[in-house]
């Protein structure tokens, strides 16, 4: 006889199996030898899982390193990519400044003066000393207005001596009295070696040093960033004398704040110079500590005592790369190499600094995460085989009552998270169904309400739409009336005809930003045509020439066109001048000049309106363009000139700018191409 438990599974009535149920009952023996094969079942269970996580781990932390790898080369290639950009761009700013320096040299005031330096060793002063004088420095004074590259400008003798100098856009008086008739704006340096590399420059070379003033500090700040650059000034074969400049690097800290900072990576520009060891080392811009090329004041940081971990040894050999594994360092480095100064062995190294936990931190918590899921999945598969002995009709039985009562209507029951997995996850699975029924009733719920909601928006759109058009109508009517009824007026009946005219002008006044918004919200496709340049711009001029009347405003036409022609629609981009043209009508004086000035350059049209009025506003100036914006009195725009004149602009390919004017006023230029482009 066997010996064992019984278990019934099935219905019982007192105690006892029914019969003549259909189903019956059915009782089970299990035997204790069927216990130790569940036990030894549950043994080879956690064999196998023991089999199975370590592989797992171990596969899991060989991915992540391979895939930290990949990751690191990734890094290295976005980094090298950005320097590298970077490094372009600071390069070409170089160039530039050099050619803009050789340029000056070709001036008609430098190179009238050019007899003056030469004549630098006589004892009587040249008569035309004074005027040349003035006229170099006058035009020294607004170079440096309008372009703020150079921040000194020296004007030398051929023994290096400084006859004219401009100190950002105002000239430094000459104040010294030297050996011959010239006066010198700084003190003669005594240095033969100084003069002597002048006078080895080339014709036409642009060369890089420290002026002797620049290192007697008069002009000199605790922290010099660039050289000096000098150009070679020659007169007839002759070198009579030297154009100098120095630049504190504004236009390089520029470049620099636009790279882009990919994970969160510090910028820095080191400078290599062994042969100046008071500058190798030397950190001329870094973004981490907010130092910058014009930051002129304090003692120079060097790369070793600002950042003791760099590995400076291996980046003043130059070149580009990286050291992103390095052992005990909290960084990683990645670095380009360029040549500033084309006379010198000096190289800048353009570095983005990464800090190692930010570039590895994902992996090493990866790491973690799978050691520490490895152990907790022994953990709990050794839980479960635990309570995996436990006898599972309880919870089943509850679960069912739970769907039963569920089914019945009450949709607030919940299932208990009780008994082995296996019933917890099907009471969880029934959770989430519960939960995901009452959400989809309440988004359900939601969804009507909204549609409801969405039809009343759509029925008031369409009354809006239709008022907007139907108030033209009665508009046109209140206006015709208005005109009749102002030429039925008998004669001397001033105040009621001054009554008609402020009730025309207001009902012209809501017509007119009625018809405003209609346009602007329309946005009808272009019609596209050829049409000549000069006769699209005498349209729109004629289409303001009564307003301009009124004003007592002069408009001017200065086109240079020729006969060129322009592809689009010709009225859209009449409204865009128009608008333009009034605009600068309205903001003009009384008696005013507006100025509209044509011309074709490199296969582009560009039309620039030009008044003397107020000019544009010192603040919310970024919204000149907004709809509905407008700096004008109350009734006399809708403030959708301007972001109409844009939209057809911008259809069209073109362009539309506003700038200051010298001397008060404002410019509006549009660019347009004379080729046919795809609307936009």
């Amino acid at each position: 006889m066997a010996v064992g438990r019984k278990v019934f599974i099935g219905r019982q009535y007192n105690g006892r199996p029914r019969a003549g149920t259909g189903t019956g009952t059915c009782a089970i023996i299990v035997p204790k030898g069927e216990e130790l094969t569940l036990q030894l079942r549950t043994h080879i269970l956690l064999w196998a899982l023991l089999a199975a996580a370590l592989p797992m781990v171990v596969v899991g932390l060989v991915a992540t390193a391979n895939v930290e790898q990949a990751h690191r080369r990734e890094v290295a290639d976005q980094l090298g990519a950005n320097l590298r950009g970077a490094m372009s761009a600071i390069e070409r700013q170089l160039f530039a400044e050099r050619e803009m320096l050789l340029g000056l040299t070709q001036v008609p005031a430098l190179t009238d003066f050019l007899p003056i330096l030469a004549a630098s060793r006589a004892v009587v002063r040249p008569p035309d000393y004074t005027r040349l004088n003035a006229q170099l420095t006058g035009f020294l004074e607004s170079f440096q207005q309008s372009v703020t590259t150079f921040q000194l400008l020296r004007v030398m003798d051929r023994d290096g001596i400084t006859r004219i100098k401009v100190r950002g856009t105002r000239n430094v008086p000459a104040e010294f009295e030297g050996l011959g008739a010239l006066p010198q704006v700084e003190e003669e340096a005594d240095d033969p070696a100084f003069v002597a590399w002048l006078q080895a420059l080339q014709p036409g070379e642009v060369a890089f040093t420290i002026l002797p003033s620049t290192r007697r500090g008069h002009d000199a700040p605790r922290r010099l960033t660039m050289f000096d650059a000098v150009v070679p000034l020659v007169l007839d074969g002759t070198m009579v004398g030297y154009l100098a400049a120095t630049t504190w690097g504004l236009h390089v800290d520029r470049v620099l704040e636009r790279v882009p900072r990919l994970y969160d990576a510090g910028l820095a520009l080191i400078e290599v110079d062994p042969g100046l060891p008071e500058r190798h080392g030397q950190l001329l811009f870094d973004s981490a500590v907010g130092l910058q090329m014009t930051d002129l004041e304090g003692a120079p940081r060097t790369l070793s005592a600002t950042y003791p971990d760099a590995p400076w040894a291996a980046l003043q050999l130059g070149g580009e790369g990286h050291f992103d594994d390095l052992p005990g360092k909290g960084a990683a480095w990645y670095f380009a190499e360029l040549h500033p100064y084309p006379n010198r062995l000096t190289s800048w190294l353009v570095a983005a600094r990464v800090d190692r936990g930010t570039l590895l931190a994902r992996y090493e918590q990866a790491r973690l995460g799978i050691v520490v899921g490895g152990g907790l999945l022994l953990l709990v598969f050794f839980a479960l085989a635990h309570w995996g002995a436990r006898r599972v009709a309880t919870p089943v039985a509850r679960l069912e009552r739970t769907l039963a009562v569920y089914a019945d209507g009450d949709h607030t029951r919940r299932a208990l998270p009780e008994g082995p997995l296996e019933v917890r996850r099907l009471g969880v699975a029934f959770n989430r169904l519960a939960d995901q029924l009452d959400r989809a009733a309440r988004e359900r719920d939601a969804a009507q309400q909204q549609l409801l909601g969405q039809a009343r928006l759509a029925s008031i759109g369409q009354m809006a739409a239709g008022l907007a058009h139907e108030i033209n109508n009665p508009l046109n009517n209140v206006l015709a009336f208005l005109k009749l009824a102002r030429r039925e007026l008998p004669e001397g009946a001033d105040g009621p005809g001054r009554d008609l005219d402020a009730a025309r002008e207001e009902a012209l006044r809501a017509a007119t930003i009625i018809r405003g918004v209609l346009d602007f919200a329309r946005q009808a496709p272009p019609q596209l045509e050829t049409f000549a340049v000069t006769a699209w711009l005498a349209d729109g001029i004629g289409a303001v020439a009564e307003a301009a009347r009124l004003r007592e405003v002069t408009v001017l036409d200065d086109d240079e066109s020729g006969d060129a022609s322009c592809k689009g629609d010709r009225g859209q981009l009449l409204q865009a001048l128009v608008n333009l043209l009034l605009n600068a009508v309205q903001a003009s004086p009384e008696g005013g000049t507006v100025e509209v000035m044509a011309s074709v350059t490199e296969g582009q049209l560009t039309v620039r309106v030009r008044d003397r009025g107020a000019g544009l506003p010192a603040i919310d100036r970024e919204r000149l363009f907004e709809p509905f914006y407008t700096t004008k009195p109350v009734g006399a725009g809708t403030g959708l000139g301007l972001a109409v004149a844009l939209g057809l602009v911008e259809q069209h390919g073109g362009r539309l700018t506003l700038s200051e004017r010298a001397g008060g006023g404002a410019e509006a230029r549009l660019q347009l191409p004379l080729v046919s482009v795809e609307m936009k």
